[in-house]
């Protein structure tokens, strides 16, 4: 079966979240202060956050905004045979990487609901492009054609 145009638009959007994540997480990591990308810490001082600085915060956007888009592309690609990711997902009649592929997008909604929820902080210019990205990983995973596409 031929590769519809939203497996395509799939890799772009994670390889571009993949590219961003690990260098905001490795900022965030190796200096948790966030001052090398500017991020002040008041940020993350909050009655609600269990955070005394970056460091946590970008391990997790690191390993799952990151690493993880990437361990995607690399089953969207490859279509390899991984039993154990096979068994434990819930939909045994697809692949693996269409599953992953839609706890990404989930994942990355809700990482912007929780950031606004332990910062205190809306900010539009940089939390909606991102909780409107995970959107459409939503809605073109669950394109027909992509899911048949890694129908088993």
């Amino acid at each position: 079966m031929r590769k519809p145009i939203s497996w395509y638009v799939l890799v772009v959007l994670f390889f571009f979240l993949s590219l961003g994540a690990l260098f905001g997480g490795w900022s965030l990591m190796t200096d948790p202060s966030g001052g090398s990308i500017q991020l002040p810490l008041d940020y993350i001082h909050t009655s609600t956050s269990p955070f005394n600085d970056y460091l946590i915060p970008g391990l997790i956007l690191f390993l799952f905004n990151g690493i993880f888009p990437l361990f995607i592309i690399y089953g969207f690609v490859k279509r390899p045979n991984i039993s154990f990711l096979q068994r434990i997902i819930p939909f045994k009649k697809t692949h693996w990487a269409w599953t992953l592929s839609g706890i990404l997008g989930v994942g990355l909604v809700l990482w912007i609901v929780f950031e606004i929820i332990i910062t205190q902080m809306y900010y539009p210019p940089l939390q909606l492009p991102f909780a409107g990205l995970g959107m459409i990983i939503i809605l073109l995973t669950l394109m027909p054609k992509v899911k048949k596409y890694f129908a088993k």
